[in-house]
This record gives structure tokens, C-alpha cells and sequence, in this order.
């Protein structure tokens, strides 16, 4: 018979990986979003890259394309949150200025 810290630990290592996989849920639906949003080529200027605790960050191309999201951010927040039942809370953009965007990504 196993013991109930061992039928515990298995019980919080299934709900991390769940959390994780969610996560990468959420990421791909938002580059997704953007993709619908921008354009297929706004993937060189934006691209989310992490989802934890209802913030989901985000990389942007420079001053510009950051403007577009804080513009559109409560239209992405509701896309999200409609999709997977959450509530994201922020979206944190990361500006990075760096000649290929794709290198940081």
C-alpha cells in the first residue's frame, strides 16, 4: 500500500505538469491571436513567450509594435480568458532590440 505522502506527491506532480501544459496552451493561442490580429509576418515582431499566475509575457520588436499590444491588450486578456476559462490578469511586454527577433525567441 503506498503511503499518503507518496499518493500526495503524485496528485501535485499531476497538477504541475497540468499547469504547464496549460501554459503552453496559452502561448500558443496567443501567437496564434496575434498572428490574427497583425498578420502572419507579426510573429517578427511579437511573440508570447511565457504564461504563469495570470500573467502572460511577452516579447515585442521595439517601441511600436509594444504601443499596438498595450492598445489591444484588453481585447488579447478577453480572448484568452473566454478560451481557457482564466483570468489573466497582465500582459507583460518585453521590449528587445536586437536585429534578428528570432535569435531571442
Amino acid at each position: 500500500m503506498d503511503s499518503l505522502s507518496s499518493l500526495l506527491g503524485k496528485k501535485f506532480h499531476n497538477v504541475k505538469i497540468q499547469k504547464q501544459a496549460e501554459a503552453g496552451l496559452v502561448v500558443e493561442f496567443a501567437n496564434n491571436f496575434f498572428r490574427e490580429l497583425w498578420g502572419a509576418q507579426s510573429l517578427n515582431k511579437i511573440k508570447a513567450v511565457s504564461y504563469k499566475e495570470g500573467i502572460l509575457k511577452v516579447k515585442v520588436s521595439g517601441s511600436l509594435m509594444n504601443q499596438e499590444l498595450r492598445f489591444k491588450t484588453n481585447r488579447i486578456k478577453d480572448a484568452v480568458n473566454k478560451e481557457f476559462a482564466l483570468n489573466v490578469k497582465q500582459i507583460k511586454a518585453t521590449p528587445t532590440f536586437v536585429e534578428s527577433f528570432e535569435e531571442i525567441c
